[in-house]
């Protein structure tokens, strides 16, 4: 993962990043029952490796109040035809917040 922050003024900054997750890495997954003959096989998950993707920014709005905000992206680790329940398509976020400094 790649992180930058930089400092436009004292009242304002921005930040973003971007990362990579080597998912393809672990796409195998062997499988075993044991029982009175025990039976395995190996299922190949055809995981994708994925990107992420963020940029936001800071706000001073008064002392001692920032204000916060970013958008992210995040691809998917499985193409369409090979969903299921637990894994999640493309992700897109975004989020804002006001914190006190004190």
């Amino acid at each position: 993962m790649l992180s930058a922050y930089h400092e436009l003024t004292d009242d304002v900054a921005i930040m973003g990043n971007v990362g990579w997750q080597d998912w393809s890495e672990y796409g195998m997954m062997d499988i075993s029952v044991t029982a009175e003959e025990t039976t395995s096989l190996t299922a190949d998950l055809d995981l994708k490796d994925t990107w992420h993707g963020a940029v936001g920014a800071q706000f001073k709005i008064s002392e001692p109040w920032l204000m916060t905000f970013g958008l992210s992206y995040d691809s998917s680790m499985v193409d369409d035809d090979d969903r299921i329940r637990l894994c999640r398509s493309e992700n897109h976020g975004n989020s804002a917040s006001v914190q006190n400094t004190n």
